[in-house]
């Protein structure tokens, strides 16, 4: 017998969820309740605060791995106990089951148990027990401000709440990892790829393991694509018995589904996308290009209906995370399409006032149509500013340079009035802002979707700013499309037409999945000391290859452009300063300077290989990493700030 009372450390929020636990002692109550969720969720920890919430009560918590066969004797300790309480029932195959059939039908009266486990309950829980008698609580990720509270625990600074929540879904269990990491930037700006530790943990976590029907391929694809159906995995990894695979995949208990087909949860899907990156990137570049091919050939197949399918790869694509990185522009909503001056509040604060004034004119006018589109909840989440196409074939005077821009640009193309064309003015997203993959792409989704229903559509036009967040998408569509710099107000943007005469849209999409090579960015910019530590960060990871470093942030910088001495060669300029900072950061540890040469000089496949490599145990090495990477950040920080004073 155990008395369940010490209440967990660091416990923060589940109001909710403890309310419904409360049920379990009124007289007429549910005789069972069946948490479930991922590993790491704060199952266990919910259960302890609601015994210490209640000193009260007498519970007996059951080992469930040292369970018989035979259940009968838990009928006794049921009846003994305040409360009965199994915990990782998943952790034994098929005592879910057992319980069902020996224990549930038989509860004495006044008896009341507890169940917790990663898988959810089958629905013959409920009928055996009858109405009423079983309470599910599924639990999902903390909500922003508890999360926060749990990072303030763990001494997490505030401005890092933000992106740590986002970046960990709310998970406690992440969330406490992360706020512990020695180099908790890296974490912010790359996410759980620069934290093999974390990412090793969280996989063992939230059970992300291989099987005999489950191999690591599988996983990896269930973690790309939006949707794993029997035949994107029979194309794909072009397996004898795809709906093996399939049917592994729905019995995992982070595995979702719906009409579409099966997806793991979100945190799930970035540790195994994480981890198939870290572990074999080629390998991971592969079944990316493969599933590619599958969705666009079935958009092509299906229309727009498989949409969704081809965008949610824009999220994780390199260019298209870039701008990810800006997470702070962030669009309020709800939208009312018949309101314009919700229009203007929604979309000001990214495009400016003078660019919505615009809009609202061309509306008053009748040549512009709002679009909306609603989220999940039925609330607007994104909506589109679309013009009447014939604006960019008349003559007449137009006070909107994003006009006069278009018209020169269609020109240019030789499409002629009347051609099929979508002109999104102005558009955004008040979920996620156009400045973050996922938003983009839902923006886009409109956009096409639109094009599709028009059966055949001869090019999109689209406005998009401010020009410093979209700089490396346009260049990234050189190629794809035209495009062209414009003032509007106090802001710069560009003006874009994708071409689709000669390419229908499932090709236009795999175009801007697989772009071509890219020219370095020529601008230069000057960063605050906390952007120019990640910018260094960055480069360092890819030191010895002088291409990646020329396209990093850090080659961008004055210093940089210093160094280069207008030659261009500021990939090799950027490797051979960083090489003397390792030095200086070095010259005064030999462990430092030893961790730093095996990580970036001459570097081990991964960084536990050179923590082993170097004999040292992983917490020292990171440690030793962290003490050489900010030496590192401090010498070209000062040779960054002595470039402008003395400009060279």
């Amino acid at each position: 017998m155990s008395a369940m009372t010490s209440a967990p450390q660091h416990f923060v929020g589940r109001l909710a969820e403890l309310l419904v636990l409360e049920r379990l002692l009124q007289p007429n109550g549910p005789r069972v309740a069946y948490l479930h969720g991922v590993g790491g969720i704060g199952k266990t920890s919910l259960i302890r605060a609601f015994m210490a919430a209640h000193p009260e009560l007498v519970a007996d918590e059951v080992d469930s791995t040292a369970l018989p066969t035979d259940l009968s004797g838990l009928l006794d300790r049921a009846r003994a106990a305040d409360l009965l309480i199994i915990d990782g029932l998943e952790q034994v195959p098929g005592l879910g089951e057992l319980v069902r059939r020996q224990i549930l039908g038989r509860l004495v009266p006044g008896a009341r148990l507890i169940v917790a486990s990663r898988d959810a309950p089958h629905p013959r829980w409920a009928t055996e027990l009858g109405p009423g008698g079983l309470v599910e609580i599924a639990l999902e990720g903390l909500d922003p401000p508890d999360a926060a509270r749990l990072l303030t625990t763990w001494g997490a600074g505030d401005r890092d709440h933000d992106a740590l929540i986002e970046l960990c879904h709310g998970h406690p269990l992440t969330l406490a990892l992360a706020a512990q990491l020695t180099d908790l930037d890296a974490f912010v700006q790359s996410g759980i790829e620069a934290s093999p530790e974390l990412l090793v943990a969280l996989l063992e976590s939230v059970g992300a393991r291989q099987s005999d029907a489950l191999d690591r391929d599988a996983l990896t694809v269930s973690a790309i694509a939006r949707r794993v159906t029997v035949a994107l995995l029979g194309d794909v990894l072009g397996v004898s018995r795809p709906a093996v695979v399939f049917d592994a995949l729905c019995g995992q208990s982070w595995c979702l589904a719906d009409r579409d087909g099966v997806y793991p949860h979100d945190l799930v899907r970035d540790v195994i996308r994480a981890d198939a990156k870290w572990r074999d990137r080629a390998r991971y570049d592969q079944l990316f290009a493969r599933i590619a091919d599958h969705v666009t050939a079935r958009l092509r197949a299906i229309g727009p209906s498989g949409l969704p399918d081809a965008l949610f790869l824009l999220a994780d694509h390199a260019l298209y995370g870039r701008v990810a990185a800006h997470r702070n522009a962030m669009l309020p909503g709800p939208l009312v399409p018949s309101d314009i001056g919700t229009v203007r509040a929604m979309l000001a604060p990214l495009h400016g006032a003078a660019s919505v004034d615009h809009v609202a004119r061309w509306v008053e006018r009748g040549r512009c149509e709002l679009r909306v589109v609603h989220g999940p909840d039925g609330e607007p989440s994104e909506a589109a500013c679309l013009l009447d196409a014939q604006l960019l074939f008349e003559d007449a005077p137009c006070d909107d340079p994003a006009v006069t821009v278009a018209r020169g640009l269609v020109a240019q193309l030789g499409l002629r009035p009347g051609a099929p064309l979508v002109v999104s003015r102005l558009s955004g997203s008040a979920g996620f802002g156009l400045t973050h993959p996922l938003g983009n792409a839902r923006v886009m989704a409109a956009g096409l979707r639109r094009g599709m229903a028009m059966g055949a559509v001869a090019g999109l036009v689209t406005v998009v700013g401010p020009a410093s967040f979209w700089a490396p998408i346009i260049e990234h569509n050189r190629g794809l499309a035209v495009f062209a710099p414009v003032r509007i107000g106090a802001g710069d943007f560009f003006v874009v037409v994708h071409d689709l005469r000669f390419r229908d849209i499932p090709s236009w999409l795999h175009g801007q999945l697989f772009p071509p090579a890219l020219p370095s960015p020529p601008a230069v910019e000057t960063l605050d000391r906390d952007e120019f530590g990640c910018a260094v960060r960055d480069a360092l990871r890819v030191l010895n290859d002088p291409v990646a470093l020329a396209a990093t942030r850090l080659a961008r910088t004055p210093l940089a452009h210093r160094l280069a001495s207008g030659r261009g060669d500021v990939g090799p300029a950027v490797a051979r300063a960083c090489r003397e900072a390792i030095a200086r950061a070095g010259a005064r540890d030999a462990r430092v300077r030893s961790v730093l040469d095996r990580t970036y000089v001459t570097p081990a496949p991964k960084q536990y290989a050179a923590a082993v490599d170097l004999g040292l145990s992983f917490a020292t090495y990171r440690r030793a990493l962290a003490t050489g990477v900010a030496a590192i950040v401090d010498a070209l920080w000062a040779d960054e700030v002595a470039t402008w004073v003395a400009p060279a």
